[in-house]
């Protein structure tokens, strides 16, 4: 990588991690180029020299966030292999808080969780970044969906939904969890210990 291009390439992460602070404190309808901008310390001539426009910037975060899970996920899955046959009761226990410990890094900060909360009702509100928003959720869902299918397999137990919407109901649960700490003043751990006991009424042995 020449020096110009490793100088650009920085310049974009710091362009794309100022925006997701600002998108979660203002809005990414509320935000304006020029923010983003004042928070990276670039000028609009950086700014516009990465990215054509705001609505731009937004799919190269969708990308950057939904790449950055991919690897997460798949991480987990290749260092996490379980060892096959019937486990105890404490072990599917903390199969379960690592599962949740993962989906809860990608929202490892207040600005991550507003900024996700943001991200997906702009989607909904901009046709342009829609499609986008819904090939990074179901990659996410599909991957999650193998990685949980494979433990749950390993230790002959199975899930009462189908994994795709056990997904969907865990991130809503992670979001809301994160939320409700961060308005209660509560510790994350104790939401993770929460949601783990609610994990756990979604297992069954597989013979069930």
């Amino acid at each position: 990588m020449t020096q110009l291009t490793a100088r650009r390439s920085a310049t974009r992460e710091r362009l794309l991690q100022a925006a997701v602070e600002v998108f979660a404190e203002a809005g990414v309808l509320g935000a304006s180029v020029e923010q983003i901008c004042e928070r990276a310390g670039f000028t609009r001539g950086a700014f516009y020299s990465n990215f054509d426009s705001k609505d731009d910037l937004c799919l190269a975060l969708l990308q950057a966030q939904g790449q950055k899970s991919y690897e997460a996920i798949e991480r987990h899955t290749r260092e996490n292999q379980p060892e096959p046959g019937p486990v105890s009761p404490e072990t599917v226990r903390t199969n379960v808080r690592s599962i949740l410990a993962l989906l809860l890094d990608q929202m490892d900060s207040d600005a991550s969780v507003l900024f996700a909360m943001e991200m997906r009702a702009y989607a909904v509100r901009t046709p342009s970044v829609l499609p986008v928003y819904r090939e990074v959720s179901m990659g996410l869902t599909n991957l999650f969906s193998d990685l949980v299918e494979g433990l749950l397999d390993a230790h002959h137990m199975k899930l009462k939904l189908p994994p795709a919407q056990a997904f969907t109901l865990l991130s809503a649960m992670c979001e809301y969890a994160l939320l409700n700490a961060k308005v209660m003043q509560r510790d994350r751990d104790a939401a993770v210990e929460e949601l783990a006991d609610t994990v756990e009424l979604l297992l069954a042995p597989a013979d069930d």
